[in-house]
């Protein structure tokens, strides 16, 4: 299982199974948090992809980047304009649609 094609292929499949059984877990859910208890785990990687696929179904979906210290996603996916983020807009310094991008 050396092969990236077939590696990619597990991994949209593994997220698409994950998809599959967050809908079955019934509408009352509106929050999924995704932790771990060390770095580079690939939660990052695993939480956009599920929100991609969520989005693609239609959805509505607000990723929440809440790692404070090392953001990945601001540099993974090239984010231009300044950043503002969570600690900004918890202290009151930024309203909420300052920290959507």
């Amino acid at each position: 299982m050396n092969d990236p094609k077939e590696q990619n292929y597990f991994f949209e499949e593994a997220i698409k199974t994950l998809r599959t059984n967050i809908q079955f877990a019934g509408m009352d859910v509106k929050t999924i948090t995704f932790t771990s208890c060390y770095p580079n785990e690939g939660k990052s990687n695993v939480v956009f992809q599920l929100a991609c696929e969520i989005g693609k179904m239609g959805k509505r979906v607000l990723l929440l980047d809440a790692d404070i210290r090392k953001s990945t996603f601001v540099s993974r996916y090239s984010v231009k304009q300044k950043v503002l983020g969570l600690s900004q807009y918890l202290s009151g310094q930024v309203k909420v649609r300052d920290i959507i991008y």
